[in-house]
């Protein structure tokens, strides 16, 4: 994940809109990573709130994943 970041930022891309979401089995550290990422070097505009997951897809999950996803479409489509 870090190479992918890296690329990224490496390009300089500006005015782009950024939501995010990760699953682990044992140590849960990527969401948290990417908003890190995004803090630091991105600086990408964040949308929605990122969704974590521990293993298997929850109903409850899946809500927050579709929240995540109709919340980038609204923001994608007033750009």
């Amino acid at each position: 994940m870090d190479v992918l970041l890296s690329e990224i930022a490496n390009r300089d891309i500006k005015n782009h809109l950024i939501g995010w979401f990760g699953s682990y089995s044992w140590a849960g550290k990527a969401v948290a990573a990417i908003g890190e990422w995004n803090e630091k070097r991105l600086h990408f505009e964040p949308v929605g709130e990122p969704v974590e997951m521990k293993q298997a897809l929850t109903p409850e999950k899946k809500e927050e994943c579709q929240r995540l996803g109709r919340e980038m479409a609204a923001r994608l489509l007033t750009e």
